[in-house]
């Protein structure tokens, strides 16, 4: 059908204009073409009135409010095909994304149009002429719904049907009540602000809108747009009116107008940076742009916003040296401020305990011996006298110390502070004894990864059996229950080695990437030894998760253990260890059942190898299980076979504590 058509001039206009006044005009339509006459005075003048195309020879001319804002449209309706066409806008051009097309009604039917449920707005509708019956759009949505929507039977077959208000009165007026939103209320020039007209009351309604309450209306329609172009805060006012009365809403300074915003630039300061935990400290924003300003603070970096406010105060309970970021943010952009190390926190002072440990107590000569500090207290200060002859050998907390001669040494430990000073003796603690001329070195340390702690308890018999001492690098600590502890300390009693793999099983090499060594150390290592230290587990030696090794950060952790192991993927020169070579970074090989591809036969050359050269080889595996379904599990045979290949070659079982 030809349904777009085509205003020949001022349709727009008309339609304001027989809003605007209470008398209704005439016109024709004839095959799709409209003819009305706009001044009502029955003459057809080109120049005044108006013609245009809306609808099909054929078609049944229509009109209504169909967008019920109080104007009225024109329309047509297909009595073949029962498909309307409303004109929703008003200004006679087919429109497909805003104009509406309903299908309601039958071949044959007659279009009504009528305000079917009282509520003011004009709904569609249909009349069979031969049945007699009325089908009405009650809530304009022109889709049938038989719960909503209603049927009459009104008439006879040939009867034609009309539609009128038949009441002598009026219905009561309802009063206006005004009210309005608007899409923003703040921004810089030039803004527009899209109005949006909430008042209630009988229709239909004129607004009256003044945007800056100068008195003067600057817009009749119901939800206007305006465009603020100078800066300032605007008061605005609309009142509304229909016969009952009218009515205003007055919004004072609702409407901010700034200029051009100017982006920021994030500045801060503290009003302490240094003290003792608990430390308060309150954080003053110098930041400059142009208002409002939205404020994020990260009191310690963790990427954690910690406050909204521009001059929070926030408080450390925990020691340490924390770097702060503060980032601001307006309608320009962003701006942050980092200061590394910018508040240092203190532990209150303790007075201090002396203790220390070391990592052997007894070997040939020359015997290198790693000493850890385990004194309480805080700013220690460390003295050692690794002979006792009186002279202090070492002002390190983890000094490393070399016994060049044979003979049994008591080693004395002074930590002070500035609450006093503590002396820890430990009486004919270190044995030196001669080498016998010859002795072999070879041997192999069995080391096993991870926590699986009932699994590894399950093969006491086993590693007995074969007098195998081996090392058990543990993670995630702090996970497991006193169960599982007392079991390592079981272990340990059996004389095996407890050690360290990570408090959360970090790979490093990652890690690192976004993170500084210290950082590391604060997460991954220091809160699992201290852990463990207090469980009587003290870690001397480290494994890397997943053999993720970093030459920086393994010189860092010499300050904390004897030996660093790392991982290789084959049998050869980087796991065969010189006893006596004393090396801090040591490498394995995995020798779980799948996972590594590692045979029987390449271990067991490998054993042979370590023997002939006098060398010590260095395996690791995951899960000891009586039969393997996956990776990281090594089974008992396996297991078994190796234990009984080392033994049949006269060969030691080290722990990594024992590699000198």
């Amino acid at each position: 059908m030809k349904i777009a058509g085509k205003i020949f001039w001022g349709l727009a206009f008309f339609l304001l204009l027989i809003q605007s006044c209470s008398a209704e005009n005439i016109g024709t339509y004839n095959s799709g073409n409209w003819y009305l006459d706009l001044n009502g005075d029955g003459i057809y003048s080109p120049s005044v009135d108006i013609a245009c195309m809306w609808g099909a020879p054929g078609y049944q001319p229509v009109i209504g409010d169909w967008n019920f804002d109080g104007k009225e449209k024109i329309g047509t309706y297909n009595p073949d095909l029962s498909i309307w066409y409303l004109d929703y806008n008003g200004n006679g051009i087919w429109e497909p994304g805003t104009d509406k097309t309903y299908n309601w009604g039958a071949p044959g039917y007659q279009p009504v149009i009528g305000d079917w449920n009282f509520d003011g707005k004009e709904k569609i509708g249909t009349y069979n002429p031969d049945l007699s019956i009325w089908y009405l759009d009650y809530n304009g949505n022109g889709i049938w719904e038989p719960g909503t929507d209603k049927t009459y039977n009104w008439g006879a077959p040939g009867y034609i049907p009309v539609v009128g208000k038949w009441i002598t009165a009026s219905p009561a007026l309802v009063a206006p009540v005004a009210a309005f939103t608007s899409n923003v209320r703040n921004g810089t020039v030039p803004l527009t602000v899209q109005f949006t007209n909430q008042s209630t009351g009988t229709p239909p309604l004129t607004s009256a809108w003044d945007f800056n309450n100068d008195g003067v209306a600057d817009s009749s329609d119901p939800s206007p747009s305006y465009i603020y172009t100078m800066p300032g805060i605007y008061t605005v006012n609309l009142t509304v009116s229909n016969g009952a009365g009218s009515d205003s809403e007055k919004k004072a300074g609702y409407i901010n107008v700034t200029t051009v915003s100017v982006k920021p630039v994030a500045a801060f300061s503290a009003d302490e940076r240094y003290g003792y935990a608990p430390l308060s400290v309150r954080f003053t924003s110098q930041s400059t742009g142009t208002i409002p300003l939205m404020y994020a603070w990260d009191f310690t970096n963790d990427g954690e916003n910690d406050s909204n406010i521009n001059n929070p105060m926030f408080t450390y309970s925990t020691p340490g040296t924390y770097t702060v970021k503060l980032t601001v943010t307006n309608s320009a952009g962003s701006d942050s401020e980092i200061k590394n190390g910018y508040i240092t926190v203190y532990e209150v002072p303790v007075a201090p305990v002396a203790g220390f440990f070391a990592n052997k107590r007894s070997g040939n000569v020359p015997l290198t011996v790693m000493f850890t500090d385990s004194s309480t207290g805080t700013a220690l200060e460390y003295a050692w006298d690794f002979t006792n002859d009186g002279k202090n050998d070492s002002f390190n907390r983890n000094p490393t110390y070399t016994y060049s001669a044979t003979g049994t040494y008591t080693v004395k430990l002074t930590v002070t502070n500035e609450m006093g000073t503590d002396v820890a003796r430990k009486t004919a603690y270190i044995n030196v004894s001669e080498g016998q001329p010859g002795e072999s070195h070879a041997g192999v340390a069995l080391t096993f990864d991870d926590n699986s702690i009932d699994q590894w308890y399950a093969i006491r018999s086993l590693l007995q059996q074969y007098n195998a001492h081996v090392t058990f690098f543990v993670n995630g600590f702090g996970n497991l229950d006193e169960e599982q502890i007392d079991k390592l300390r079981t272990l340990q009693a059996d004389g095996h080695e407890i050690a360290f793999h990570g408090m959360n099983h970090e790979d490093a090499a990652i890690y690192l990437e976004t993170h500084s060594i210290q950082q590391y150390l604060d997460y991954e290592i220091i809160p699992g030894v201290n852990l463990m230290k207090n469980a009587g587990l003290t870690p001397v030696d480290f494994a890397y998760p997943y053999g993720s090794e970093n030459g920086p950060l393994t010189t860092a952790l010499q300050a904390y253990f004897s030996h660093v192991r790392g991982t290789h993927s084959s049998i050869n020169d980087p796991i065969f260890y010189e006893y006596g070579s004393n090396q801090l970074l040591i490498q394995g090989v995995g020798i779980d059942d799948q996972t590594y591809g590692v045979t029987m036969n390449e271990i067991y050359e490998g054993i042979s190898t370590a023997k002939q050269e006098d060398k010590i080889l260095i395996f690791y595996a995951h899960v000891p299980l009586q039969t393997v379904t996956g990776d990281y599990m090594i089974s008992y045979g396996r297991l078994e076979n190796i234990l009984k290949n080392v033994s049949e070659n006269n060969m030691k079982f080290y722990t990594v504590s024992e590699l000198q």
